[in-house]
C-alpha cells in the first residue's frame, strides 16, 4: 500500500509531454547536449509506459534512452521513479540526487485527474529525495552542474552463458566491463593487464593470489561506466573540471569495479578433496572460458592444478591409512597365559590410569608386564571394565606376585588371560 500510494502522489503524466519541452538554458553548452528530442522519443515513451504502471517497460527504455544521451532529464526521471517502486530506494537516491543537482527546469505533470499540476523535473526531483529521506536544505545548484555519479542495478545475466552462481555472474559482468573499457579506449592496456592481474584469482582460484575481498557484490553495467568515463573525458576537453578532479574520480570509479592495488584479500577457496569438486571446477571455468573472461591456457592451467590438487590429497589420505594400518600391525598382541587378575573400574580410562599409577609404584614387580582392560556386563544393562595384567611364567609366579600385591593393600587374583 505504502508503494501505491507514493506512486499515486508522483504520478507522471506523459500525455502530451511534447508541449512541456525543456525551458531552461545553461547558455553555453549543457542543454544542447542535454536536450532530449534530438534522439528520438524513447524518453517519452519512458514516460507514457511510467505513467501506466508498466515499471518494466519504463525502465527498459529509461536504459535506453540514457545510452543515447547520460543527461536526458526525462530519461533520469523516469528510472528514479522505477527504481523508488521497485523496492531500490538506494538508487532512487543516487538518481534524484543527480537530477537535483542538474536542477533542469523542463516540467512534467504529476498526480491524475483535475487535481494534476505541472511541475518542473528539479522540484519533483527535490520532492522525492524528501520523501526518501535524502533532501537537502542547501539551495539548488545552477543549471549546468555536473551530475553526481550514478549507481546502477544489479547486472542482468550473461547472454548465453549460463552462469552457476549469482557471485560469479558479478565477477564475470566486472571482467567483461574492463575488457569494454579497454576495446572503447577509455583505459590503457596497462591499466587494464595491473587491474586483471591483481584480481585474477577471483576468476582462477587454483592457480592465481586471492583477488580484492567483494567483488561478488553486484557490479554497474558496462554500459553505465562506459557513459560515465566518456563524460569525465569530455568534461575535461571542455574545461567542465580539471584534471585533478577527473584522475579522482576516474580513479574511484575504476577501483570500485577492479581495483589496481588489493588492500584486503577475499578468503582462499576451499581446498579440493574428491573427484566431484574438481567436476565442479571444470564446469564453472568452461563457464567462465564461455564468457570470454579466461582464455584457453589460463582453463587448461587451472584443470592441471585442480586435478592435480585432488590427486596429492587422494595420495596423503592414502598414506596416512597406510601409516595406520602400520601402526595397528605393529601393537603388540593381547598376552595370554598366566596372569593377575587386579580390579574393577567404571571407565576404560580409569582402569588405564590405575594401571599407570601401579607401574611407577612397582615398577620392577610390573614393569614388563601388559595391561588388559575388558569390558564386562554387570545387571541392569550396566558396565564396567576389568583391569588384568600378564603374562607370567606360570601360576606359581603369578601367586607370588599376588602375594606380595596384597601385602601393600591391593586386590589380586591369579587368573589365566586369553579366554
Amino acid at each position: 500500500m505504502a508503494v501505491a500510494r507514493r506512486w499515486a502522489l508522483v504520478a507522471l503524466c506523459a500525455v502530451g509531454l511534447s508541449a512541456c519541452g525543456a525551458s531552461y538554458n545553461d547558455g553555453d553548452r549543457f542543454w544542447n547536449d542535454a536536450f532530449f528530442w534530438s534522439d528520438g522519443k524513447t524518453s517519452e515513451e519512458a514516460m507514457a509506459a511510467l505513467s501506466k504502471g508498466d515499471f518494466v517497460r519504463a525502465e527498459s527504455l529509461g536504459n535506453d534512452a540514457m545510452r543515447r544521451n547520460p543527461k536526458d532529464p526525462y530519461a533520469l526521471l523516469a528510472l528514479a521513479v522505477v527504481y523508488e517502486n521497485t523496492s531500490r530506494p538506494e538508487l532512487a537516491r543516487q538518481y534524484f540526487e543527480a537530477l537535483a543537482s542538474m536542477n533542469p527546469q523542463a516540467t512534467a505533470l504529476i498526480g491524475v485527474g483535475p487535481t494534476a499540476e505541472r511541475r518542473t523535473i528539479a522540484d519533483i526531483a527535490r520532492q522525492h529525495l524528501t520523501l526518501l529521506g535524502g533532501g537537502s536544505k542547501a539551495p539548488p545548484p545552477g543549471p549546468g552542474a555536473e551530475p553526481a555519479l550514478l549507481k546502477v542495478p544489479p547486472p542482468p545475466p550473461v547472454t548465453g552463458v549460463e552462469l552457476g552462481a549469482n557471485d560469479d555472474a558479478n565477477v564475470i559482468l566486472r571482467f567483461q566491463t574492463l575488457r569494454k573499457l579497454l576495446d572503447e579506449g577509455l583505459i590503457t592496456r596497462d591499466e587494464y593487464n595491473r587491474r586483471r592481474g591483481v584480481n585474477l584469482g577471483a576468476l582462477l582460484r587454483y592457480t592465481a593470489p586471492a583477488p580484492a575481498a567483494g567483488l561478488s557484490r553486484p557490479a554497474p553495467s558496462p554500459e553505465q561506466v562506459v557513459q560515465r568515463l566518456r563524460f569525465l573525458a569530455e568534461a575535461y576537453q571542455e574545461r567542465g573540471m580539471t584534471a585533478t578532479e577527473q584522475t579522482a574520480e576516474r580513479a574511484i570509479i575504476l577501483d570500485a569495479l577492479l581495483p589496481a592495488v588489493v588492500i584486503r584479500r577475499a578468503d582462499p577457496p576451499p581446498p579440493l578433496t574428491d573427484q566431484m569438486q574438481a567436476a565442479a571446477v571444470v564446469g564453472r571455468l568452461e563457464r567462465l572460458r564461455a564468457a570470454n573472461v579466461i582464455t584457453a591456457a589460463e582453463e587448461n592451467r587451472e584443470k592441471a592444478a585442480t586435478f592435480r590438487a585432488v590427486q596429492v590429497h587422494m595420495a596423503d589420505a592414502e598414506a596416512a591409512a597406510r601409516a595406520a594400518a602400520g601402526m595397528a600391525a605393529m601393537a603388540p598382541a593381547a598376552p595370554t597365559g598366566p596372569g593377575i587378575r587386579l580390579a574393577v573400574y567404571h571407565s576404560e580410562s580409569q582402569a588405564h590410569r590405575a594401571w599407570a599409577g601401579m607401574q611407577r609404584a612397582f615398577s620392577t614387580e610390573l614393569g614388563d608386564l601388559q595391561a588388559v582392560v575388558s569390558k564386562i556386563s554387570l545387571r541392569r544393562h550396566r558396565v564396567a571394565y576389568r583391569l588384568s595384567a600378564g603374562p607370567l611364567p606360570d601360576p606359581k609366579a603369578a601367586l607370588q606376585l599376588c602375594r606380595k600385591l596384597r601385602h601393600y593393600g591391593h586386590s589380586c587374583e591369579v587368573t589365566t588371560l586369553g579366554r
